[in-house]
């Protein structure tokens, strides 16, 4: 005896899964994941490969930009470069420096504006050595040193321009060379204060009760 046919049914199949149709959704999503991860890898080796043929000159380009945003970084602001060098003699006056906030002492230093201030202080006047005796500032950290303690006393000088500070550095070096002659040194041998800070010290220990003064 044949089974009986249901009318309008159709016959069922079952598919494995992966064969044929549609995938199944755990083979599908690991697929995927595969498939990703070998671009990304392709990518980056790409990418690598691409950086390695760049011209020299253009790697290097790349270390300066690199090196030169590490030395911004470590620049330090007039009330930093203040509080680690300055306020030593500059907080209670020690040997005669200004008081910090001294708004009648500091009055008439600001009046001969910081065209005399920050190469004096590049060079060193009086009891007070080069750079404030820390050779490791720079032209622009000990401008901006100057700047704050003025304008703590009501200036209001601006940041310096590096036209500015090229300036100050020189009349700064021409101080040192005329320091030196007074001491009997050979003016050649005095190296420039913004390539030398040692050299500055040198030449301004020599004769600390001569220096040039604004």
């Amino acid at each position: 005896m044949s089974a009986p046919c249901t009318r309008g049914a159709a016959p069922q199949r079952s598919t494995p899964h992966g064969r044929s149709g549609a995938p199944g959704p755990g083979l599908g999503m690991a697929g995927l994941t595969l498939l990703a991860g070998l671009l990304g890898g392709g990518l980056a080796e790409a990418e690598d490969a691409r950086r390695d043929k760049r011209p020299a000159a253009l790697q290097a380009q790349a270390g300066l930009a690199g090196s030169a945003g590490a030395d911004r970084a470590e620049e330090r602001d007039g009330a930093a470069v203040y509080a680690q060098v300055c306020a030593a003699c500059h907080g209670d006056g020690t040997l005669g420096a200004p008081r910090f906030g001294d708004v009648r002492r500091w009055r008439g230093l600001i009046k001969e504006g910081l065209d005399d201030l920050v190469p004096s202080a590049l060079a060193g006047i009086r009891a007070m050595p080069p750079r404030g005796g820390d050779a490791t500032l720079t032209d622009r950290d000990v401008a901006r040193a100057v700047i704050h303690m003025t304008n703590a006393a009501g200036a209001r000088f601006a940041e310096p321009s590096a036209a500015q500070l090229d300036r100050w550095a020189a009349k700064a070096e021409r101080r040192l060379r005329k320091a030196a002659t007074k001491a009997g040194g050979a003016p050649a041998a005095v190296a420039s204060p913004a390539t030398s800070a040692n050299s500055a010290n040198s030449a301004n220990a020599a004769s600390p009760a001569r220096q040039n003064t604004p």
